[in-house]
Protein backbone atom coordinates (compact mmCIF):
# COMPACT_ATOMS: atom_id res chain seq x y z
CA UNK A 1 0.00 0.00 0.00
CA UNK A 2 1.51 3.50 -1.31
CA UNK A 3 2.43 5.59 1.92
CA UNK A 4 0.54 9.42 2.72
CA UNK A 5 3.35 11.68 3.14
CA UNK A 6 2.93 15.69 3.44
CA UNK A 7 4.12 17.61 1.09
CA UNK A 8 4.20 21.78 0.78
CA UNK A 9 1.30 23.15 -1.37
CA UNK A 10 3.60 25.41 -2.60
CA UNK A 11 5.16 22.47 -4.25
CA UNK A 12 2.56 21.68 -6.21
CA UNK A 13 1.44 22.45 -9.20
CA UNK A 14 -1.81 21.71 -11.28
CA UNK A 15 -1.32 20.95 -14.94
CA UNK A 16 -2.72 19.04 -17.35
CA UNK A 17 -4.84 16.60 -15.66
CA UNK A 18 -6.88 19.14 -14.10
CA UNK A 19 -10.25 18.17 -16.01
CA UNK A 20 -12.52 20.35 -13.90
CA UNK A 21 -13.18 24.20 -14.03
CA UNK A 22 -12.64 24.74 -10.28
CA UNK A 23 -11.79 28.48 -10.86
CA UNK A 24 -15.87 28.51 -10.81
CA UNK A 25 -16.51 25.39 -8.33
CA UNK A 26 -19.59 26.88 -6.19
CA UNK A 27 -19.16 24.05 -3.95
CA UNK A 28 -15.40 24.97 -3.16
CA UNK A 29 -16.35 27.28 -0.33
CA UNK A 30 -18.43 24.54 1.05
CA UNK A 31 -15.22 22.04 0.58
CA UNK A 32 -12.86 24.73 2.49
CA UNK A 33 -15.50 25.01 5.30
CA UNK A 34 -15.08 21.07 5.09
CA UNK A 35 -11.34 20.88 5.64
CA UNK A 36 -11.03 23.56 8.09
CA UNK A 37 -12.53 21.30 9.84
CA UNK A 38 -12.36 17.78 9.25
CA UNK A 39 -8.48 18.31 7.62
CA UNK A 40 -7.97 16.52 4.52
CA UNK A 41 -9.51 13.50 4.09
CA UNK A 42 -8.40 11.76 1.03
CA UNK A 43 -4.98 12.45 -0.01
CA UNK A 44 -4.32 14.12 -3.28
CA UNK A 45 -2.50 11.90 -6.04
CA UNK A 46 0.99 13.34 -7.05
CA UNK A 47 3.92 12.48 -9.51
CA UNK A 48 6.65 14.17 -9.23
CA UNK A 49 8.28 16.73 -11.62
CA UNK A 50 11.10 18.59 -11.53
CA UNK A 51 11.50 20.02 -8.06
CA UNK A 52 7.96 19.70 -7.46
CA UNK A 53 5.03 17.68 -7.59
CA UNK A 54 1.82 17.48 -10.18
CA UNK A 55 -1.64 16.79 -8.66
CA UNK A 56 -3.45 13.69 -10.89
CA UNK A 57 -6.42 13.77 -8.71
CA UNK A 58 -7.41 16.21 -5.98
CA UNK A 59 -6.89 19.54 -7.45
CA UNK A 60 -10.46 20.49 -6.07
CA UNK A 61 -8.89 20.01 -2.28
CA UNK A 62 -5.81 21.70 -3.25
CA UNK A 63 -7.34 25.10 -3.82
CA UNK A 64 -9.55 24.39 -0.92
CA UNK A 65 -6.62 23.77 0.81
CA UNK A 66 -4.99 26.92 0.23
CA UNK A 67 -8.28 28.84 0.21
CA UNK A 68 -8.06 27.85 4.24
CA UNK A 69 -4.30 28.27 4.56
CA UNK A 70 -3.22 25.00 5.02
CA UNK A 71 0.64 24.86 4.45
CA UNK A 72 1.09 20.89 4.32
CA UNK A 73 -1.41 18.01 2.52
CA UNK A 74 -1.36 14.82 2.34
CA UNK A 75 -0.49 13.15 -0.88
CA UNK A 76 0.33 9.84 -2.58
CA UNK A 77 3.15 10.25 -4.83
CA UNK A 78 2.86 7.67 -8.00
CA UNK A 79 5.02 6.87 -10.81
CA UNK A 80 2.39 5.46 -13.07
CA UNK A 81 2.80 7.45 -16.38
CA UNK A 82 -0.66 5.93 -18.00
CA UNK A 83 -3.73 8.57 -16.81
CA UNK A 84 -6.07 5.32 -15.97
CA UNK A 85 -3.34 3.33 -14.39
CA UNK A 86 -2.95 5.76 -12.15
CA UNK A 87 -6.69 5.80 -11.61
CA UNK A 88 -6.61 2.45 -10.56
CA UNK A 89 -3.41 2.38 -8.13
CA UNK A 90 -4.99 5.83 -6.74
CA UNK A 91 -8.52 3.95 -6.17
CA UNK A 92 -6.42 0.35 -4.95
CA UNK A 93 -4.35 2.43 -2.64
CA UNK A 94 -7.65 4.65 -0.73
CA UNK A 95 -9.70 1.52 -0.43
CA UNK A 96 -7.53 -0.82 0.93
CA UNK A 97 -6.95 1.50 3.83
CA UNK A 98 -9.28 1.70 7.00
CA UNK A 99 -11.22 4.38 6.01
CA UNK A 100 -14.31 6.01 7.98
CA UNK A 101 -17.40 6.31 6.22
CA UNK A 102 -16.74 10.18 5.18
CA UNK A 103 -13.55 9.72 3.81
CA UNK A 104 -14.86 6.45 1.58
CA UNK A 105 -17.33 8.99 0.25
CA UNK A 106 -14.93 11.57 -0.17
CA UNK A 107 -12.36 9.25 -2.31
CA UNK A 108 -15.53 8.31 -4.07
CA UNK A 109 -16.72 11.65 -4.79
CA UNK A 110 -13.08 12.77 -6.25
CA UNK A 111 -12.79 10.29 -8.52
CA UNK A 112 -16.04 10.67 -9.80
CA UNK A 113 -16.01 14.10 -9.70
CA UNK A 114 -13.12 14.37 -11.82
CA UNK A 115 -13.86 12.06 -14.40
CA UNK A 116 -11.19 9.46 -13.41
CA UNK A 117 -13.72 6.48 -12.62
CA UNK A 118 -17.35 5.88 -13.65
CA UNK A 119 -19.65 4.54 -10.63
CA UNK A 120 -19.76 1.06 -12.18
CA UNK A 121 -16.42 0.97 -12.79
CA UNK A 122 -16.09 1.88 -8.95
CA UNK A 123 -18.17 -0.46 -7.91
CA UNK A 124 -16.79 -3.02 -9.30
CA UNK A 125 -13.84 -2.50 -8.20
CA UNK A 126 -14.87 -2.25 -4.37
CA UNK A 127 -17.52 -5.34 -5.00
CA UNK A 128 -20.26 -2.82 -4.28
CA UNK A 129 -23.81 -2.37 -6.12
CA UNK A 130 -24.04 1.21 -8.23
CA UNK A 131 -27.07 1.80 -5.63
CA UNK A 132 -24.72 1.34 -2.64
CA UNK A 133 -21.60 3.71 -4.14
CA UNK A 134 -24.41 6.47 -4.99
CA UNK A 135 -25.51 6.30 -1.32
CA UNK A 136 -22.16 6.47 -0.25
CA UNK A 137 -21.28 9.78 -2.07
CA UNK A 138 -24.74 11.39 -0.93
CA UNK A 139 -23.04 11.55 2.23
CA UNK A 140 -20.72 14.76 1.12
CA UNK A 141 -24.66 16.88 0.73
CA UNK A 142 -24.57 16.22 4.44
CA UNK A 143 -23.37 19.23 6.86
CA UNK A 144 -20.55 19.27 7.99
CA UNK A 145 -21.15 18.82 11.36
CA UNK A 146 -23.16 15.43 10.96
CA UNK A 147 -19.85 14.31 8.51
CA UNK A 148 -17.78 15.15 11.59
CA UNK A 149 -19.42 13.07 13.80
CA UNK A 150 -19.28 10.11 11.58
CA UNK A 151 -15.72 10.82 10.71
CA UNK A 152 -14.49 11.03 14.60
CA UNK A 153 -16.40 7.78 15.35
CA UNK A 154 -18.49 9.67 17.51
CA UNK A 155 -21.70 8.80 15.53
CA UNK A 156 -22.73 5.79 12.86
CA UNK A 157 -23.51 6.81 9.38
CA UNK A 158 -26.87 5.01 10.04
CA UNK A 159 -27.81 7.06 12.99
CA UNK A 160 -26.49 9.90 11.34
CA UNK A 161 -28.10 9.84 7.76
CA UNK A 162 -31.56 10.38 10.16
CA UNK A 163 -30.43 13.58 11.73
CA UNK A 164 -28.64 15.00 8.30
CA UNK A 165 -31.99 15.01 6.80
CA UNK A 166 -33.34 17.35 9.72
CA UNK A 167 -32.77 21.04 7.24
CA UNK A 168 -33.44 22.73 10.60
CA UNK A 169 -30.12 23.95 11.58
CA UNK A 170 -30.63 24.59 15.37
CA UNK A 171 -33.21 21.42 15.81
CA UNK A 172 -30.43 19.39 14.19
CA UNK A 173 -27.59 20.79 16.55
CA UNK A 174 -29.88 20.02 19.37
CA UNK A 175 -30.38 16.35 18.14
CA UNK A 176 -26.72 15.55 17.31
CA UNK A 177 -25.65 16.72 20.51
CA UNK A 178 -27.90 14.36 22.06
CA UNK A 179 -27.00 11.55 20.00
CA UNK A 180 -23.09 12.09 20.73
CA UNK A 181 -24.18 12.52 24.45
CA UNK A 182 -26.09 9.08 24.65
CA UNK A 183 -24.34 7.11 21.65
CA UNK A 184 -27.86 7.16 19.74
CA UNK A 185 -28.59 4.06 17.40
CA UNK A 186 -30.08 4.40 13.86
CA UNK A 187 -33.83 3.45 15.06
CA UNK A 188 -33.43 6.03 17.79
CA UNK A 189 -32.82 8.74 15.34
CA UNK A 190 -35.51 7.34 12.77
CA UNK A 191 -37.88 8.15 15.97
CA UNK A 192 -36.41 12.00 16.27
CA UNK A 193 -36.22 12.63 12.66
CA UNK A 194 -40.57 11.44 12.46
CA UNK A 195 -41.06 13.42 15.71
CA UNK A 196 -38.98 16.67 14.19
CA UNK A 197 -41.65 15.78 10.63
CA UNK A 198 -44.37 15.79 13.13
CA UNK A 199 -43.39 18.90 14.06
CA UNK A 200 -42.52 18.40 18.24
CA UNK A 201 -40.68 20.33 19.68
CA UNK A 202 -36.57 19.24 20.47
CA UNK A 203 -37.63 18.28 24.08
CA UNK A 204 -40.48 16.09 22.65
CA UNK A 205 -38.74 14.60 19.74
CA UNK A 206 -35.56 13.25 22.03
CA UNK A 207 -38.12 11.62 24.21
CA UNK A 208 -39.59 9.64 21.63
CA UNK A 209 -39.26 5.65 21.80
CA UNK A 210 -37.29 4.06 19.42
CA UNK A 211 -38.96 3.28 15.99
CA UNK A 212 -39.15 -0.94 16.10
CA UNK A 213 -37.23 -2.47 13.58
CA UNK A 214 -39.22 -4.43 11.44
CA UNK A 215 -42.84 -3.78 13.11
CA UNK A 216 -45.48 -6.70 12.79
CA UNK A 217 -48.56 -5.69 10.50
CA UNK A 218 -51.75 -6.87 12.22
CA UNK A 219 -54.08 -8.97 10.37
CA UNK A 220 -57.32 -7.22 9.27
CA UNK A 221 -60.17 -8.34 10.92
CA UNK A 222 -63.86 -8.23 9.16
CA UNK A 223 -66.63 -6.91 10.91
CA UNK A 224 -70.25 -7.68 10.23
CA UNK A 225 -73.29 -6.46 11.93
CA UNK A 226 -75.79 -9.37 13.39
CA UNK A 227 -79.39 -9.54 11.30
CA UNK A 228 -80.74 -9.96 14.72
CA UNK A 229 -79.28 -7.39 17.75
CA UNK A 230 -77.42 -5.41 15.35
CA UNK A 231 -74.18 -6.02 17.21
CA UNK A 232 -70.57 -6.04 15.35
CA UNK A 233 -68.63 -9.25 15.23
CA UNK A 234 -65.58 -10.83 13.54
CA UNK A 235 -67.08 -12.75 10.76
CA UNK A 236 -65.31 -15.38 11.38
CA UNK A 237 -67.17 -16.23 14.31
CA UNK A 238 -71.08 -15.71 13.37
CA UNK A 239 -73.21 -18.67 11.94
CA UNK A 240 -74.76 -18.54 8.73
CA UNK A 241 -78.15 -20.26 7.90
CA UNK A 242 -79.79 -20.41 4.36
CA UNK A 243 -82.24 -17.97 4.86
CA UNK A 244 -83.86 -15.92 2.04
CA UNK A 245 -83.33 -12.23 1.69
CA UNK A 246 -87.33 -11.90 2.32
CA UNK A 247 -87.13 -13.64 5.58
CA UNK A 248 -84.20 -11.29 7.03
CA UNK A 249 -86.25 -8.26 5.96
CA UNK A 250 -88.78 -9.78 8.12
CA UNK A 251 -86.59 -10.59 11.21
CA UNK A 252 -84.89 -7.47 11.08
CA UNK A 253 -87.97 -5.61 11.08
CA UNK A 254 -89.46 -7.60 14.33
CA UNK A 255 -86.43 -6.72 15.84
CA UNK A 256 -85.94 -3.26 17.68
CA UNK A 257 -82.29 -1.86 17.09
CA UNK A 258 -79.74 -2.26 20.10
CA UNK A 259 -81.97 -4.92 22.08
CA UNK A 260 -80.90 -8.23 22.33
CA UNK A 261 -83.60 -11.33 21.18
CA UNK A 262 -84.31 -13.63 24.26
Amino acid sequence: MAEVVNIQSENIVEGEYNVRAVQNDEGLDELARSISRLGVLVPLLVTQQNDGYLVVAGHRRLRASRKVGLDMVPCIVIKTENDFARSVSFAENMFRRDLSAIEEAAAIGDLIAEGKMTVERIASAMQRSVEWVIGRVSLLEWPVEVQEAVHTGGLSAAAAKNIAAVDDAVYRDILLRQALESGATARTTAAWLQAWRAAMPPSEALQAEPLPGRPATPAAVLLVSCVVCFEHYDASKLAYLPICPGCVDTIKGAVTPGRRVS
